[in-house]
C-alpha cells in the first residue's frame, strides 16, 4: 500500500515503476551468464600411477601411494634392484640406446630401466611367456623391438616404443629353444634357431616374410650361443661348452670361423656391442668377462665381475655409456660396468657374509669389518684403492 497525499502517492508509484523498469535489463542478464564451470580431476595414490609417468626432482619409491622430493644427497649403488621378478634362464634384455629392456624368464612382464630415475617402469605385456631360448633385439634404429620367446614355441613379435603395443608377426619356420637368438642389421632380421640344429632364417618386414635359403652356421647351435650385428656381418658364439666364434657375412651370405675364446660357453645369455668390441660374460657360475676386438681379431679379459653369474649376460646402454651386466640365477642384482675404466659403479662388496656379532667400523681412510658369524675373520677396505 502506498500511503501519504495523492501528489506523493504519484511520486512514489512513478519511483517503483521506474525501479522496475531499470531491473528489467540486469534480470534478463542474469538468465544469460555462463554457468560455472569446474576443471575434471584426477587422483593419483598408488606407486603404479606414479610409475606410469615420469618424476621430475621427485620420487615415489621411498613411501608406497606417496611422491616426495628427491634428497639432496646421493648414495652410490654397487647392485641396482631389477624387475619385480627375478631373472634367470633365459631373461632377454636389449636397448634402444636410452633405455634397458627386459622380459622376465618366465613371464610375460615387459619392462624397461630409466637410467636417469634409477628405476624401473612396466610396459604392456608381451604377448608371450618368455623361456629358454627366448630372444629380445632393437635393430639400432626405428621405433621396433622384435623378440622370440624361445620354450619350442614358433611365436614372433615385435614391439612399438612410441606406442607400447605389441604386435604378433608370422611364426618363425620352425620350433626354437635353446640357444636361439634373434639379431637385425637395421633392414632386415635374422633368427639363429639353437635347439642343437644348424638353422638360420631371414625375415623381411618389407613383404612380412620369412627366408630359410640363407646359410647356416658351420655347426650346430645350443646353450652357450648369443648374436651381435655390427658393420654388415653377424657375430655368433657357438655355445655348447665351446669357445668358437663366428661371423656371418650378410652381402656374401657366408660363414667364417674367428680366434677362438679363452673360456668356453654354456650358460645362455645376451652378449653385447661397444665401440667395436663385442662383450661376453663368461656365467656359468663363474666371474669371468671378456670383450672381443672385431678389428684386431683378438681377445681379453676384463674385471671379474663383483660375484658370480649365471644366464642374462649384459647389455650396452649409449645414452649413459655404461653396459649393465646382471647376476642373474633367480637374483636381483645387476651392475652398471665402466668399459672405459674397466670397472663396476659402487664400492665393492663385503668379502664374506655377515653374521651375529658382525660390526664395521671406520678409522683413518679404512673401514674395518668383523663378520661374526662364528668366525673370528677381520677385513680392512682401503677408500683411496677401493680395495
Amino acid at each position: 500500500m502506498i500511503n501519504g497525499s495523492p501528489s506523493e502517492k504519484h511520486k512514489q508509484f512513478k519511483k517503483f515503476v521506474l525501479l522496475g523498469i531499470a531491473a528489467v535489463p540486469m534480470v534478463i542478464a542474469l538468465c544469460f551468464l555462463p554457468a560455472k564451470a569446474f576443471a575434471s580431476s584426477r587422483t593419483l595414490t598408488s606407486q603404479a600411477d606414479f610409475n606410469s609417468g615420469y618424476y621430475n626432482s621427485t620420487e615415489g619409491e621411498s613411501s608406497q601411494g606417496n611422491v616426495q622430493l628427491t634428497p639432496d644427497g646421493t648414495w652410490t649403488a654397487h647392485a641396482w634392484k631389477t624387475p619385480d621378478l627375478t631373472l634367470s634362464d633365459t631373461s632377454p634384455v636389449t636397448s634402444d640406446g636410452n633405455y634397458v629392456y627386459v622380459i622376465p624368464s618366465g613371464d610375460k612382464e615387459f619392462m624397461r630401466y630409466l637410467p636417469s630415475e634409477n628405476r624401473w617402469q612396466r610396459l604392456a605385456d608381451a604377448p608371450h611367456y618368455a623361456y629358454s631360448g627366448a630372444s629380445i633385439n632393437y635393430p639400432r634404429t626405428g621405433d621396433y623391438i622384435y623378440a622370440i620367446f624361445g620354450g619350442y614355441q614358433k611365436s614372433f613379435a615385435r614391439y612399438s616404443i612410441s606406442q607400447n603395443t605389441w604386435t604378433s608377426l608370422p611364426d618363425a619356420p620352425d620350433l626354437m629353444q635353446s640357444g636361439a637368438s634373434v639379431v637385425s642389421d637395421g633392414t632386415n632380421v635374422y633368427v639363429v634357431r639353437g635347439t642343437a640344429t644348424t638353422d638360420f632364417w631371414k625375415y623381411s618386414p618389407s613383404t612380412n616374410t620369412w627366408s630359410t635359403n640363407v646359410a647356416g652356421p658351420p655347426a650346430s647351435i645350443y646353450t652357450g650361443s648369443a648374436s651381435v650385428y655390427y658393420n654388415n656381418k653377424i657375430y655368433l658364439l657357438h655355445g655348447n661348452n665351446t669357445n668358437t666364434l663366428y661371423s656371418y657375412d650378410i652381402v656374401g651370405n657366408t660363414w667364417t670361423t674367428l680366434t677362438n675364446a679363452p673360456v668356453t660357453f654354456y650358460d645362455s645369455r645376451n652378449i653385447t656391442l661397444r665401440n667395436g668390441f663385442i662383450y661376453v660374460v663368461q656365467a656359468y657360475s663363474t666371474t669371468g668377462f671378456y670383450k672381443y676386438d672385431i678389428t684386431h681379431d683378438s681377445w681379453s679379459a676384463l674385471a671379474a665381475t663383483p660375484q658370480i653369474t649365471r644366464y642374462v649376460g649384459a647389455v650396452y646402454n649409449q645414452v649413459d655409456d655404461t653396459i649393465y651386466v646382471f647376476r642373474g640365477n633367480g637374483t636381483y642384482d645387476f651392475w652398471k660396468y665402466n668399459a672405459t675404466a674397466n670397472t663396476y659403479a659402487g664400492d665393492a662388496d663385503l668379502p664374506n657374509t655377515p653374521g651375529n656379532g658382525a660390526d664395521l667400523i671406520h678409522y683413518n681412510g679404512k673401514i674395518y669389518f668383523r663378520r661374526g658369524n662364528g668366525s673370528g675373520s677381520l677385513y680392512a677396505y682401503d677408500e683411496t684403492a677401493g680395495t
